[in-house]
């Protein structure tokens, strides 16, 4: 394992801080470069919709949720113990302030139930059901806002190469770790996250297996840190037979808050209610790119969900789209798509990190 470290350094303000004081990686040692991203008057926050960490106890061990309101919608994952993560969702119950969530793991099964309030200063107060009947109560805390807590964040380059025994069959895998969290924990996960995301979908175990020779090279082309979240630009390319066979050359893209250990989705960054109109903007702009060539049957391909956390990207002054998998290859390329938040703001999600950055 190869480790190039490239210091960043910045004033963490915990969860929602606002401002505006990026950090490019990789330019550490250069004044930081003023943001052209037009700041949005017209987002305001709102106290109907939100997106939180929760801390408490569950059965005498720390939890960790993260939990997203739009509307009577709720979503999100929960760390029940430091090693069980599950997801939860469900909806505020009429127009009063009781909620279900329903507990599942991460491959779907139902495990529980979760019933309770949400009190004045959104302190949940909540009862968990399992299966087996088994019954326990389990308040949550929000994470703090007004702390200030300075500290200095590292940017580590990992890289792990691996070899077939005759030499001829490789795979290469540069991917970023992130140095500093104070939370040790949650230092764990976030770089426990970029670690399986790198290696996810690698031709690894086909080294001694595979019956032609090919080369793969995974690596991450762009970073983006601030004062919130970290954004990566994962950069995916394999070949077979000498390089004279091209198998794909994709990119995808994956945004986490590292101080809540919290993957985005996209309708953490646009109004969930949003999505279909972002889509069509994007299907526009994908045609127009490709002078008309996609057929409305690849377009159609091209329709994001609201779930999808690896087909962005976020960037100083844009949004990344990486769309380019899902299109044949003679426009491939555009699947690739760039758009000014200027030209989003009406799709932008008022609780999320977006919102935020551009206030």
């Amino acid at each position: 394992m190869k480790l190039i470290t490239t210091t960043l350094c910045l004033i963490w303000l915990l969860t929602a801080c606002g401002g505006n004081a990026p950090t490019e990686d990789k330019k550490a040692n250069e004044p930081a470069e003023k943001s052209n991203a037009k700041k949005v008057d017209n987002i305001s926050s709102t106290l109907d919709n939100f997106d939180l960490t929760y801390y408490g106890l569950f059965k005498g061990q720390r939890t960790q949720m993260n939990l997203r309101k739009y509307g009577s919608a709720l979503s999100g994952n929960w760390w029940i113990t430091e090693a069980e993560e599950v997801q939860v969702s469900g909806s505020l119950q009429g127009e009063t302030d009781k909620f279900v969530l329903d507990i599942t793991s991460l491959k779907g099964d139902k495990i529980a139930y979760l019933k309770g309030t949400l009190a004045e200063g959104k302190l949940i107060k909540a009862f968990w059901k399992d299966e087996k009947g088994d019954s326990t109560a389990v308040d949550f805390t929000p994470m703090a806002k007004n702390v200030k807590i300075f500290t200095q964040l590292k940017i580590s380059e990992m890289k792990s190469t691996k070899k077939s025994q005759n030499t001829k069959r490789e795979v290469v895998i540069t991917y970023p770790q992130v140095l500093g969290i104070e939370d040790e924990q949650i230092g764990k996960r976030v770089n426990s996250i970029l670690d399986s995301y790198f290696s996810a979908n690698s031709w690894a175990d086909s080294l001694e297996k595979g019956s032609r020779d090919f080369k793969e090279d995974v690596r991450y082309t762009d970073t983006y840190l601030n004062n919130e979240f970290l954004s990566v630009c994962k950069h995916h390319h394999l070949d077979k037979d000498n390089g004279n066979v091209l198998i794909l050359d994709d990119t995808h893209g994956i945004t986490i808050n590292y101080k809540r250990g919290k993957i985005y989705e996209l309708r953490d960054i646009f109004k969930p209610n949003a999505i279909e109109a972002l889509n069509q903007l994007l299907l526009s702009r994908i045609s127009k790119s490709a002078n008309g060539k996609v057929s409305p049957q690849d377009l159609d391909k091209c329709k994001m969900k609201g779930e999808e956390s690896t087909s962005f990207s976020l960037k100083k002054n844009y949004v990344n789209f990486h769309l380019t998998e899902r299109l044949p290859d003679d426009v491939k390329g555009s699947g690739y798509v760039q758009i000014p938040y200027k030209d989003l703001v009406d799709f932008i999600n008022p609780s999320g990190p977006l919102a935020e950055y551009l206030r």
